[in-house]
């Protein structure tokens, strides 16, 4: 009885909400952001992110400034935190993008783009919906036997490529399926009647990814 007493109160303290106090770390951090201080501004965002752990403006005022000093990560983690209190903010998503254009974690970048599509198009272009996706390593398609087991190991592919088991395709698989890019090698693909499509695996037509090999 004891150990739950003390358990509800300290969730109790843990989820206890100062928001006026927040709000005025608020204000004093975006007055010393206004200034160009991102860290002192920092400071007062955390401090009030303590006061009140479910502020939107907080966190994503947070990861402005960091990324403001080039913090990529903590940035991103910030950005993460506020989408989990309201996933719509535009805000959030164009800044979880930038970090993680930073962070050159591409594949994170088009998805916040894809997102901003739906909220705000003016910040997800197609233009810079495609240059994202140029930028995403893609694994090799490797054409196999249709016999072949399926799971294979990298090392195993490395050998049968060079002993001219397997083929390595010229032209990678695009990541992204929205593009014209990806459209171009889908026709490419079809037209050669010994490549497969990678989503035909499945039927035995005998085509694996591997990573870079």
């Amino acid at each position: 009885m004891e150990v739950a007493q003390s358990l509800v109160e300290r969730l109790s303290k843990e989820l206890r909400r100062d928001e006026e106090g927040a709000i005025a770390m608020k204000i004093k951090g975006n007055e010393e952001f206004s200034r160009g201080k991102w860290r002192k501004a920092l400071d007062y965002y955390s401090q009030g992110l303590k006061l009140d752990g479910f502020n939107l403006d907080l966190y994503n005022n947070q990861s402005l400034a960091y990324l403001k000093i080039e913090h990529y990560a903590h940035a991103i983690i910030s950005a993460k935190k506020a989408a989990f209190l309201y996933h719509r903010s535009v805000k959030t998503w164009h800044r979880f993008y930038l970090a993680a254009i930073g962070l050159e974690a591409y594949t994170h970048a088009y998805k916040a783009l894809q997102i901003l599509k739906l909220l705000d198009p003016s910040l997800a272009t197609d233009e810079m919906i495609e240059d994202v996706c140029k930028k995403i390593k893609t694994p090799h398609e490797v054409v196999v036997p249709a016999n072949l087991e399926k799971k294979i190991s990298h090392a195993e592919l490395n050998e049968k490529v060079s002993q001219g088991q397997m083929e390595r395709l010229s032209y990678p698989r695009p990541m992204c399926a929205d593009t014209d890019e990806y459209s171009a090698w889908k026709r490419k693909m079809e037209e050669n009647q010994k490549f497969s499509i990678r989503e035909d695996l499945q039927e035995g037509r005998g085509v694996v990814a591997s990573k870079e090999i």
